[in-house]
């Protein structure tokens, strides 16, 4: 056997690993539903969090064992669409519609918000863009949601929240990718924000001001950075015509 087939044949072999650890989120997503039918919520987010932790690694391990040539009749885009609208809409949304989190009778309204605009967002050709960014929210309902149940945040906000959220999956901001965007402070920060998020959901039920205003800090500079990566986008766009009326090109 040549040198060439046994490094083929070790891509393949870790093609298929890739494609069964992204699998295994889907898995994880039912027992988080399970857990969320008994009443153990704090299990669910434990749960829901090694799903999020699979999708941090899973795309850099394919793109490191060029997955679609080792593994071509597996579409892993798909693979991983329909794992994270489990584990990043249904399973929250499921939640919504089940606790006490939002208003009396909106919860499985709510719910079904969620899971059609989601649909909708992740259906899009250019959800993720060319340029490797979110276009409008990327359904990152469960972190939504996990906020609502740490903070104990007030009903009546979390339902406008999750109808704002709602709303911006329609609008054409680019919001940041970690691991792709933001220099060399983005990825890191992010790391932080996620260590400083497992710390909440550790200390669950005690909360700390101190933890929360470095989440609330963090999702600051998240936002302001996709508003400035779509600011420069539309500026890229916009030419000078003749007089002083600009003109936008697509």
């Amino acid at each position: 056997m040549s040198a060439r087939s046994t490094v083929g044949g070790w891509r393949r072999g870790g093609g298929w690993l890739v494609h069964l650890l992204t699998a295994t989120g889907g898995a994880f997503g039912v027992a988080a539903l399970v857990a969320i039918h008994h009443g153990e919520v704090v299990r669910a987010f434990w749960l829901l969090a090694a799903t999020v932790a699979i999708d941090g690694v899973d795309g850099t391990l394919a793109r490191w064992v060029r997955i679609t040539e080792s593994v071509p009749e597996v579409d892993g885009t798909l693979l991983d669409n329909l794992v994270d609208y489990l584990t990043f809409v249904i399973v929250p949304a499921f939640l919504l519609a089940t606790g006490n989190l939002v208003p009396p009778g909106t919860g499985v309204w709510l719910a079904g918000l969620m899971a059609i605009v989601s649909a909708y967002q992740f259906a899009q050709h250019d959800a993720k863009t060319a340029d490797h960014f979110f276009k409008g929210f990327p359904s990152y309902w469960n972190i939504v949601v996990l906020y609502f149940f740490l903070w104990h945040t007030p009903a009546i906000l979390n339902f406008w929240l999750v109808v704002a959220c709602a709303a911006l999956v329609f609008v054409p901001i680019k919001y940041v990718y970690p691991s792709r965007h933001g220099g060399r402070w983005m990825l890191p920060a992010t790391v932080v924000w996620g260590a400083v998020t497992i710390a909440q959901l550790w200390l669950y039920p005690r909360r700390s001001p101190v933890l929360i205003a470095v989440t609330l800090a963090y999702l600051a500079v998240y936002l302001a950075a996709s508003l400035r990566a779509t600011a420069g986008k539309v500026s890229r766009q916009t030419l000078p015509t003749s007089g002083n009326v600009p003109s936008t090109k697509e």
